[in-house]
């Protein structure tokens, strides 16, 4: 006696390469989106070039010395994203596009390391104003905008001031020493003792006493950081001398001149200090604030009663403690660095809200703990994630307003600091050796700071991610897109060939394979946009143009091709989208079964005609074709669709898409599991589908026996 049963998976969810697996996941769901009106899976997508229709895409021409491919991206965005700055890397160029200038692009920095395609990409860090820019290898730079970038930190002292002589002021005046007087650039045939308040000269009012005096100065840049002060001035030392000029008898007071040193690209302003009379080279207070960057002389006017404050000490300032640090992360309104790889332990942070100055003991060192090197940083509500090979630290703020380093855990880390990915109200999510992370709640108010994986059914495909070219890999989400994607490169191949998406709406994961991508951002309106691995020419008939960068969007096409005849551009073919269920093994694997169909629960939306292939008992090698059918609705009229060109526009009765049923007919026999393949091109929505069968009784073989 048959009996007959079915099954049924609705909705469709994500991947799960686990043995044995739910069987309303899939075996593989590559190049699909979700459609959240539908609950199911739609591959209307693909991408475009940044500058669409144009054979050369913009600026990325062997001209333009942009003949290679993009080794970073960013999209960095200020005043409420009402401004944003397309900035990336190529053949050795840090460059912005300006879509509406001739070239089409601003180079702002030439001669950069070009990274070798297994590295790590450059990081982009939004610090205020400013967009930190690190490598590892040049030295870090800070972009403002309007094609104005800056180092980052101060690399070296300041010069050091140089003090003219002065010689001794005689009757008939002199012109190497100014008396302090209100007209002191003229004749005078007065005394001058220093009573006027805005001359009132630094030496001494009463007869042969000397005075001595040493100075240092500092560079004061645009983000109000200020510099390590310069090395001590040269001796200024004068003896009053009493004088008798037209009847009068005085000790004039003398004014010295001081040559400045000029400040780096960024120095608006410089502060000159000075020891008081007695030339004691422990104490130097501020004399003035020089608030240009172009004069070089300056004329000390000030006695010691109107010096400012102190000077800082040599700990509040110091030279960049990390030239070639890596990574960035804006937290507490510090600026946190790394030490960069002859340094893969430290972590530096700077003053309050001045990102180029740092004190000598602002630093942690977390080679104290195991967990191996510093990989990234993440801000995190109140934390600052420190991620490091195998272990995850805290930066959290202590009782004295200033910084702690505290674990959270051991054994999880990263080596991808470019997937380390901040989603909106869920966490941060990271790319690790064996899958990915997510990290979500807090420590504060109660509640507690957690990590739990979110890819437990991608295990086979962790495996085959190659550690020592990890680093190169990329991430991005989208809050318009509700997606986070992630490359990395997979079987021993250093190009980023694995795609994966995670859909955030329902928790579930697809891959990507049609895109090779080398780098990826998102722009102010939530698009992903992303760099090209390689660079080809857009001259050869029918080649698809993959070169500059290209932006992920609707359109169903994976970019656009030269055409064979003329000077035009057309569609590029869109991706292949590959959907295989799980093995079915319908509730007893030891029992065969007899599928008689297989039911696509489908949207209309064309004339699609799709094939489905069948597979029995974990045999992939062998395929049974069910056939091909339209996607239209098998008893009723067939709507009109927009590429029929038998229909006329404004006579169409165009209808909303419908759910329909499409069967499609099984012949594979008798089998204990069972699974199907689609695999097309054509635009399509998916929600889930159910298995017809029937059972009679039959049994497995036994097993076959040893000798």
């Amino acid at each position: 006696m048959k009996t007959k049963g079915s099954i049924k998976v609705n909705p469709q969810l994500g991947i799960d390469r686990s043995i044995p697996a739910p069987p309303e996941t899939a075996q593989q769901l590559q190049n699909w989106k979700y459609d959240p009106q539908t609950k199911g899976w739609t591959n209307r997508f693909g991408f475009e070039p940044y500058f669409a229709g144009d054979l050369d895409n913009g600026p990325f021409t062997t001209g333009a010395g942009l003949n290679k491919r993009i080794d970073s991206l960013y999209v960095f965005q200020r005043h409420n994203s009402k401004q944003q700055y397309v900035l990336f890397e190529c053949n050795g160029k840090l460059c912005h596009l300006k879509p509406y200038v001739a070239n089409q692009h601003v180079v702002l920095q030439t001669g950069r390391t070009t990274p070798s395609p297994e590295s790590m990409k450059t990081t982009y860090e939004p610090f205020g104003r400013y967009c930190i820019i690190t490598n590892g290898k040049d030295a870090p730079v800070k972009f403002r905008g309007n094609e104005r970038v800056l180092p980052l930190g101060w690399n070296s002292l300041p010069a050091t001031p140089i003090v003219r002589s002065a010689s001794t002021v005689t009757v008939s005046g002199i012109k190497d020493a100014f008396e302090a007087t209100l007209d002191f650039v003229g004749p005078g045939d007065q005394i001058f003792r220093g009573t006027d308040s805005t001359f009132e000269g630094i030496t001494a009012d009463t007869d042969a006493v000397e005075s001595v005096y040493f100075y240092k100065v500092s560079f004061i840049n645009e983000a109000g950081s200020e510099s390590p002060l310069s090395g001590i001035s040269n001796r200024f030392s004068y003896t009053s001398n009493e004088i008798t000029r037209v009847g009068n008898t005085g000790v004039p007071k003398v004014c010295p001149v001081i040559e400045i040193p000029l400040g780096p690209d960024g120095t608006v302003a410089r502060r000159l200090y000075r020891t008081k009379t007695n030339g004691d080279k422990s104490l130097f207070f501020q004399v003035d604030t020089i608030k240009n960057n172009t004069s070089t002389l300056f004329v000390d006017t000030k006695a010691d009663i109107s010096l400012g404050p102190e000077a800082p000490g040599t700990s509040e300032s110091i030279i960049f403690p990390a030239p070639a640090c890596r990574f960035s992360a804006s937290f507490k309104s510090s600026l946190f660095i790394d030490g960069g790889e002859s340094d893969p332990t430290r972590l530096y942070y700077s003053a309050t809200l001045e990102p180029d100055r740092f004190k000598a003991l602002n630093y942690f060192e977390v080679g104290t703990r195991e967990g191996g090197d510093i990989t990234g940083l993440e801000a995190y509500y109140n934390s600052l994630l420190v991620f490091r090979e195998n272990a995850i630290d805290l930066i959290r703020s202590d009782r004295q307003g200033g910084f702690e380093l505290v674990p959270f855990v051991e054994g999880i880390g990263t080596f991808a600091n470019s997937c380390i990915v901040a989603i909106p109200k869920i966490g941060v999510a990271f790319l690790s050796q064996d899958g990915v992370y997510l990290i979500s709640g807090g420590l504060d108010g109660g509640a507690d700071l957690v990590i739990n994986k979110i890819s437990p059914g991608l295990d086979e495909l962790f495996e085959r991610i190659a550690l020592d070219t990890m680093s190169s890999s990329v991430g991005a989400y989208s809050q318009r897109e509700k997606e986070l994607l992630f490359w990395m490169p997979i079987s021993g191949r250093p190009n980023l060939f694995q795609g994966l998406c995670f859909h955030v709406e329902n928790g579930q994961w697809t891959e990507r394979s049609s895109i090779h991508l080398n780098c990826i951002a998102v722009d102010r309106d939530g698009n992903f946009l992303f760099g090209m691995d390689e660079h080809t020419s857009s001259l050869v008939r029918d080649n698809v143009i993959r070169r500059g960068i290209f932006a992920m969007s609707g359109i169903h096409a994976d970019g656009i091709k030269y055409a064979l005849v003329g000077s035009t551009t057309s569609k590029a073919q869109p991706a292949t989208a590959k959907f295989r269920s799980q093995w079915l093994d319908m509730g007893a694997p030891e029992v065969k079964k007899f599928v008689k169909y297989i039911n696509i629960y489908a949207i209309t939306g064309g004339d699609q005609e799709i094939q489905v292939k069948s597979y029995i008992d974990r045999d992939w090698n062998n395929a049974f074709s069910s056939g091909t059918a339209t996607w239209q609705v098998a008893d009723a009229k067939d709507q009109d669709t927009y590429d029929n060109l038998k229909i006329t526009w404004d006579k169409a009765a165009w209808q909303d898409k419908r759910l329909v049923v499409i069967r499609y007919p099984v012949a594979t026999g008798a089998c204990s599991e069972f699974a199907f393949e689609i695999e097309t091109q054509d635009p399509m929505t998916f929600v889930g589908y159910s298995i017809d069968y029937q059972v009679d009784g039959t049994k497995n073989i036994g097993g076959k026996r040893g000798i």
